[in-house]
């Protein structure tokens, strides 16, 4: 066991706190949901749909509790005690040391994150998680460069958390046979793949039905706004 602390430990192991953190702010909805102003976009009852949220965010918890883990492992990296971490050997330097691989991902969950939450911000009681007609139509600030910010903000931190926490040769690599990690470079991808496909056709949908209300409600003034504006990257896409 090695817990000779530095800088570079210390300050990735908090890097991974703050991020955590962040995720769950970003997954945490900042208003209830208005019972006059709810728009059903499936056919689920609004009870079903709450009782998958409350689900969804037990999974949220079990990430963070996932990523307390990668930071205490940090803090031991390259020699984890063996009670909390059996096959410390199995662990990639590039997940556990400040690399091009680990500063990517921090920065892309702490930047990403921060523009939604920038985003809960500036569209106040009007940003819910379900869909529901907004009293104005917000097209200043982030909104004047996209349409969609916090769309941006959760699909690429949600992407830069689930790449940095649950590849193969990380936190879990404690508990598998080398023969297993030994694969790892393929599952790797697979789950980017993964990730990368349930959350554009997540995207897609939400973006969709929003859309749709917004053009309904506003008319002409979001037909401008959307004509002059990108959904997702300023001046891009």
């Amino acid at each position: 066991m090695d817990l000779s602390l530095n800088f570079p430990k210390l300050s990735l192991s908090c890097a991974c706190i703050v991020s955590a953190y962040l995720i769950k702010l970003a997954w945490t909805p900042p208003n209830p949901v208005p019972k006059d102003t709810f728009i059903s976009t499936v056919k689920y009852s609004r009870k079903t749909l709450i009782r998958f949220w409350r689900f969804f965010m037990l999974f949220r918890y079990t990430d963070i509790a996932s990523c307390v883990f990668h930071s205490i492992l940090i803090l031991f990296f390259p020699s984890p005690p063996k009670r909390i971490c059996p096959n410390a050997d199995n662990l990639s330097p590039t997940l556990f040391t400040w690399s091009p691989y680990s500063t990517l991902c921090m920065g892309t969950i702490i930047i990403f994150c921060s523009i939604r939450l920038f985003a809960f911000k500036e569209l106040g009681k009007d940003f819910t998680f379900h869909l529901t007609k907004p009293k104005r139509l917000n097209t200043s600030g982030l909104y004047s460069l996209v349409q969609h910010p916090s769309c941006t903000g959760v699909v690429l931190s949600n992407a830069a958390n689930i790449m940095f926490l649950y590849r193969l040769d990380g936190i879990s690599a404690c508990f598998l046979p080398e023969w297993i990690v030994s694969q790892a470079w393929w599952v790797n991808w697979a789950l980017f793949f993964v990730t990368a496909v349930i959350s554009a056709y997540g995207t897609r949908m939400r973006v969709k039905r929003e859309e749709e209300m917004l053009k309904k409600t506003f008319g002409r003034e979001w037909e401008e706004w959307h004509a002059k504006t990108k959904r997702f990257i300023p001046g891009i896409f």
